[in-house]
């Protein structure tokens, strides 16, 4: 009898551990492949944004089904700016301040004798001071002393917000060995301490990555989300959970220069909490209108700091973000249809990330998804399913202390 019964529970421990090979039945909702790659094709889908809201555990109960229940091998990644930077530190010569109707330091930059002929689009300049914004110029010098302009910008802080810093100015690539430089002083403050930290110069390579459009909707702001010194905006984007990455302000004004603080989450019960922030400008020939965050909620409040100074007129605000992308091997030809919002599924585990090159997934071919649905497949979320891990536990469990047990007592037996 005893072996008859630890049999049995050795059997279902087995059989609850081992699991279901057709998982269909264990994810609510699904929405199908518009195209059945063939089979053993590399392809790829962007998440749609509903499932970071509808998702239980994203990525881990997501699953890419055909419909036989068979699974086929997926990983999620993100596409990300790709820089090429090269640093030099230059030498500072002749450094003075001209005072007058406009006053500013300048001073020369000389590439070492050792990097002649380095190539270089920018000059990163460190100052001492705060709250400022300092306009630049930046002058090619020839051998002969002629000079001419190739650049202007500006260098701004602001205190309120750690991320409202510039302190680069871009200019097209150039192998020049010398370049002329001016900083004017701020007409509110011309006698202001100054002091240069470090200057270097830089060649910067961006290559920005594709981005997607989160659409969101302007919601009213009551008068306890607002600050008499900001101008405040609350975006619905629909979805809880939603990654954004970048603000793009529309602006009217001709000229201004904007500390931006960004606030997210997810209910609107809950407390606000920064994601992110950084500065706006139109200054002259110099325009800087996008902010990066890392944000990851439905609601998102932005702060554009104003002080004194009269409201922006912003004409539109536009969210962006990285598009999270599912690449995928179709391993038969029947159709797929990709199943989320699962219970009591472990995180996957498959080898196709390792197997497939970076090229292969910027390359192989997008493939769009269907409308959402409840899953016709899915079973009622009882217990038993929904605790399929705790009840192998409890098995595996019982069959262990059954078997000590019957070790036990045939140790006890006489000889």
């Amino acid at each position: 009898m005893k072996k008859k019964i630890l049999g049995v529970l050795l059997f279902i421990a087995l059989g609850a551990w081992g699991g279901e090979t057709d998982l269909s039945s264990r994810f609510e909702q699904c929405c199908p492949l518009e195209e059945n790659p063939a089979q053993g094709t590399v392809a790829r889908l962007v998440i749609p944004g509903d499932l970071f809201d509808q998702a239980r555990h994203f990525p881990s109960d997501v699953r890419l089904l055909d419909e036989v229940g068979t699974q086929w091998p997926f990983f999620i990644t993100t596409p990300v700016d790709r820089t090429v930077s090269k640093k030099r530190i230059p030498q500072r010569l002749n450094q003075v301040f001209v005072r007058g109707n406009v006053s500013y330091w300048e001073f020369d930059l000389l590439v070492p004798e050792e990097a002649h002929g380095f190539i270089h689009n920018g000059v990163e300049i460190q100052t001492s001071g705060r709250d400022f914004v300092r306009r630049v110029e930046i002058s090619r010098v020839s051998d002969a002393g002629d000079s001419a302009q190739i650049a202007s910008g500006y260098l701004i802080h602001f205190p309120d917000n750690r991320n409202a810093r510039s302190s680069t100015i871009s200019y097209p690539s150039s192998d020049t060995d010398r370049l002329h430089v001016r900083v004017y002083a701020r007409a509110k403050n011309a006698k202001e301490s100054f002091e240069i930290k470090c200057v270097s110069l830089l060649f910067t390579d961006h290559i920005i990555a594709e981005r997607e459009t989160v659409p969101a909707t302007r919601c009213s702001v009551s008068g306890k989300e607002t600050d008499e010194r900001s101008q405040t905006f609350i975006l619905d984007t629909g979805f809880k959970n939603r990654p954004v990455e970048f603000i793009t302000f529309d602006v009217a004004d001709p000229a201004y220069a904007r500390s931006v603080s960004v606030w997210g989450r997810n209910a609107g019960n809950d407390a606000w909490r920064r994601v992110g922030g950084g500065e706006i400008h139109r200054l002259e020939d110099d325009t800087e209108n996008t902010v990066r965050i890392r944000a990851t909620d439905r609601w998102l409040r932005l702060e554009i700091r104003k002080n004194d100074d009269l409201p922006l007129d912003i004409q539109s605000i536009q969210l962006e973000a990285l598009p999270r992308i599912l690449v995928f091997e179709a391993t038969s030809t029947r159709p797929a249809r990709l199943c989320f919002r699962g219970w009591d599924v472990p995180a996957p585990a498959y080898d196709l990330k390792r197997r497939t090159s970076e090229a292969t997934t910027r390359s192989c071919p997008r493939i769009g998804t269907g409308p959402m649905n409840l899953n016709a497949q899915g079973a009622s979320p009882s217990f038993f399913r929904t605790h399929t891990r705790l009840w192998s536990a409890i098995a595996v469990g019982a069959v262990s202390l059954l078997t000590l047990w019957v070790i036990i007592r045939m140790m006890r037996r006489p000889a």
